[in-house]
């Protein structure tokens, strides 16, 4: 038996997004709040849109005509999309990086790091973790930036 059902309305791919750890905010907007940069779900004349923003730009990506059929095509978006699991930890110097991953290593927590170049000689390592995991480093996110 299914215990997760595939979304079929708007509120049903926001609950399921959230209850997966990958509601990315600051990358999908399924509910009408304002992002930067990202897909989104807007409702034009009674046109149901998936859309990319890109900071004040709107592009219409594809149409539907009915809520059950732009949230499945999200789903499916947002599933593919390797990314969405991935939720920020937070972003490193060196010294800090090598503290932080034997924090999540001691937690058994699979992660994943890229690198950010700053400048010449500043490196900074983003370090994230994957779908829930999230709820078990929030503690180490909160010792970090206190």
């Amino acid at each position: 038996m299914n215990t997760n059902p595939t979304p079929k309305t708007i509120a049903e791919l926001q609950q399921w997004l959230k209850a997966q750890c990958h509601y990315n905010l600051s990358y999908y907007n399924i509910d009408g709040t304002t992002i930067y940069e990202g897909y989104c779900i807007k409702i034009v004349d009674g046109v149901y849109q998936w859309c990319f923003h890109d900071r004040s730009h709107r592009e219409v990506v594809v149409q539907f005509k009915n809520e059950k059929d732009i949230v499945s095509y999200a789903h499916k978006e947002i599933t593919s999309n390797s990314w969405t699991k991935n939720n920020l930890v937070g972003i490193f110097k060196p010294l800090e990086l090598n503290t932080i991953l034997k924090s999540i290593n001691k937690l058994d927590i699979t992660y994943n790091t890229d690198q950010l170049f700053y400048g010449k000689d500043d490196v900074r390592t983003r370090v994230f973790v994957t779908g829930c995991d999230i709820k078990k480093v929030t503690h180490l996110i909160k010792s970090i930036y206190k």
